[in-house]
């Protein structure tokens, strides 16, 4: 049985020969997640945003914790004195008041970018963008022989990619 949050069902449109129809089809979901942490001595907290990255939705509080400790900024499961992750693709980890922490030593100076816009983003905020295309609005149409014949044109100008 599928997972409802990982697999979506969806509807495509199918070409045979120049026949189009909608048929139903199973994707896997991939939405982005944004990290903050909560981290100073009791009193003093601090929070902030620490990365957005793409995932399968459903295992994000193992994933925060895998993130944390990779980027070495926990040692032990201990560093950690809860991660809250309700709705909205954002999960906050909470540090232990007596972790030492500087969130200077995580920032990275350097361009990311991704085909699908996340990476680089450093916000859930940042990643929600207005729609081109409003309701109503002419859209764009292309004919089926034109994406038939699209690898062959990409094959001819890309001949890097042909070995």
């Amino acid at each position: 049985m599928m997972n409802s949050v990982t697999v979506k069902q969806v509807s495509i449109g199918k070409f045979s020969g120049q026949e189009f129809t909608e048929v139903p089809d199973h994707v896997a979901s991939e939405e982005p997640l944004e990290i903050r942490l909560e981290y100073g001595p009791a009193g003093q907290r601090t929070g902030r945003s620490l990365s957005v990255t793409m995932r399968t939705p459903g295992m994000d509080t193992d994933l925060v914790a895998g993130f944390l400790f990779t980027e070495g900024i926990i040692r032990t499961p201990s560093d950690v004195l809860g991660i809250d992750t309700p709705a909205d693709n954002i999960a906050t980890a909470r540090l232990h008041p007596d972790l030492p922490f500087d969130m200077k030593k995580l920032e990275r100076h350097f361009y990311t970018s991704s085909s699908c816009g996340v990476c680089g983003k450093t916000s859930i905020d940042a990643v929600k963008t207005a729609v081109c295309i409003r309701p109503g609005e002419r859209q764009l149409r292309v004919r089926a022989e034109t994406l038939y014949g699209l690898p062959e044109t990409l094959r001819r100008a890309q001949a890097t990619f042909d070995a």
